[in-house]
């Protein structure tokens, strides 16, 4: 019976000795994930939190937009027109009056930020579709680029303190889905022939 109690001591202290390495590894490594984890949570706790306090800031600033804008009043809406500025700014590669994030966006799989692969679409006067005060400030429009009418672009303008500078803050490819898309065109087409939608920049 010693015998046996002896072998399996040794046994136990053998295979203790041998994977007290790895066993003291895979705590360090869950250790280090779940920190990340919940630093993670709280950082995305703490963005959400920042955003709605812009939100309700937001809410409390006169609408920039009414809904009732004549033409002449869009033509000369400030928020409008930067987005041909900051569109030409990309263009000339200047980049002037689009944010880096929105300009300089190499990882266009999103269908965000500013491609060269849209440069036609960008050199095109537009029409805009919808155009109404962002929650976070700002303006944001629905445009169609009037030389090629197949794709809604959403931009998102902000203005910049009290000097009445301006930034293109979000450009994205916004519809329509791939099964419209024919029909859209057409629609568009007929439309912008037709002088329905107006101005254009």
């Amino acid at each position: 019976m010693n015998i046996f109690t002896n072998i399996a001591k040794k046994f136990r202290s053998s295979i203790f000795a041998e994977y007290l390495p790895m066993l003291f590894v895979v705590l360090v490594f869950f250790t280090i994930a779940s920190f990340i984890t919940e630093r993670n949570l709280s950082r995305k706790e703490e963005l959400s939190k920042i955003a709605q306090t812009i939100r309700k800031i937001e809410a409390k600033e006169p609408p920039r937009i009414t809904g009732n804008e004549t033409e002449e009043e869009l033509r000369n809406n400030p928020y409008i027109n930067h987005i041909r500025t900051a569109l030409n700014g990309y263009l000339d590669g200047s980049n002037t009056g689009a944010e880096e994030v929105v300009a300089l966006d190499d990882d266009f799989s999103s269908g965000c930020g500013l491609s060269e692969a849209d440069r036609e679409y960008y050199k095109s006067k537009f029409i805009l579709s919808e155009v109404a005060d962002n929650d976070y400030g700002g303006v944001q429009a629905y445009i169609i680029f009037i030389d090629k009418p197949d794709t809604i672009f959403w931009a998102w303008v902000y203005r910049l303190g009290e000097d009445d500078q301006y930034s293109l803050r979000g450009f994205c490819k916004a519809g329509p889905p791939d099964e419209l898309k024919e029909e859209f065109i057409e629609i568009m087409e007929n439309i912008i022939e037709s002088g329905e939608l107006r101005p254009s920049w």
